[in-house]
């Protein structure tokens, strides 16, 4: 079956240049505290460290939406009779103008779903 392939991401490596983009961000976040600039007590090591796992967490979010979404249309398709199954799946693999993610084949399977009175 077609599909889009999903997003990869890795953590980039704590160089001097983000290091230093780091400690001039932190240094700018104490200078806008102000009296409260003792309150901020990350360190570039630290803050890189969080930025990393947010987005690391983030992309482990949308790769299990997909999943999920995936799952999803797989079980649409085997609760159809095999004939309508077959040419929707003929259809989806034979078209060049659809994206390969899971919300068109969806949107695919919803539209071509007959009608039960």
């Amino acid at each position: 079956m077609r599909f889009r392939r999903g997003i990869c991401y890795a953590p980039a490596a704590q160089s001097a240049r983000r290091l230093g983009h780091a400690a001039r961000r932190l240094e700018r976040e104490r200078q806008r505290a102000g009296l409260f600039a003792g309150d901020v007590h990350e360190t570039p090591h630290g803050r890189l460290a969080r930025l990393d796992a947010a987005h690391c967490s983030c992309v482990r979010r949308l790769r299990e939406g997909d999943a999920a979404a995936w799952m999803r249309a797989r079980c649409l398709l085997a609760a159809m009779p095999q004939a309508q199954a077959s040419a929707l799946r003929r259809e989806w693999n034979g078209s060049r103008w659809l994206p390969g993610g899971p919300e068109y084949l969806l949107d695919l399977i919803r539209s071509r779903q007959t009608v039960r009175a």
